[in-house]
């Protein structure tokens, strides 16, 4: 459930917090609903006072630094993938096109699974740099352990809507991700993680959009590409 967020100067953020237990009642839910209030909010960090509890408990996702750093890494394959299809598309190297898609979707598939391999791996150390509580660690390790795997899956998505742009196609690959990274995660939300109420069935909802979404993507540059080559053989 997404909780109200109190900002700056509001009086609820005044008030002293108290320590809990991990008997505190319904514990779970409430942090569950601090994670989906954190994600939903676009942030990486949510302390209860500022959802108008005044307990000593927050959320912080120190993974998504990891995050950043493969999302770049993966990004410059993408780049490359737009700009070597658009310019031997112009030049009329039509065999050349759907190898550099190839080229780029494996470099950045490989790119995202063995980066994910290796914070899979040295998880925990990574984490703790920023945390040196273990309940911390291994509540960060739950988003690793599924953040890993799909970090490579996306590779297909972004990739195949960088070759459609590459192609001259950009409105049909945002209406795609928009419904399929978007609207999905939203559904996704209000039924799969409104009826499991756990915190890998919030995560798991990055893994299933990208792999939706890269399927859609991939077909339609699929369609976009053939439509090019007959084009250019006419």
């Amino acid at each position: 459930m997404f909780l109200p967020i109190y900002i700056y100067g509001s009086p609820v953020l005044r008030n002293e917090s108290v320590d809990i237990t991990k008997d505190y009642p319904d514990l779970d839910r409430f942090l569950a609903d601090l994670w989906e209030t954190m994600y939903e909010a676009d942030g990486v960090g949510l302390a209860a006072p500022q959802v108008g509890r005044n307990i000593r408990v927050f959320v912080v996702d120190a993974s998504v630094n990891a995050d950043e750093l493969i999302f770049n890494t993966q990004a410059a394959f993408y780049t490359a993938c737009s700009s070597f299809i658009s310019r031997n598309w112009g030049a009329g190297r039509k065999e050349r096109i759907l190898k550099s898609y190839i080229v780029s979707l494996a470099y950045s598939f490989a790119a995202g699974a063995i980066c994910g391999v290796l914070l899979l791996g040295f998880g925990r150390d990574f984490l703790s740099i920023f945390a040196n509580e273990q309940a911390v660690i291994e509540a960060g390790m739950q988003r690793i352990k599924i953040m890993c795997f799909s970090y490579g899956v996306g590779a297909f998505m972004d990739c195949s809507i960088a070759a459609a742009r590459g192609l001259g196609k950009s409105i049909v690959p945002m209406i795609i991700v928009v419904l399929g990274s978007c609207v999905f995660r939203v559904v996704w939300i209000y039924t799969v993680f409104a009826f499991y109420k756990t915190i890998p069935s919030l995560y798991l909802l990055y893994f299933f959009s990208w792999a939706i979404t890269g399927a859609a993507e991939t077909l339609y540059f699929r369609r976009v590409y053939r439509q090019c080559m007959a084009g250019m053989l006419a």
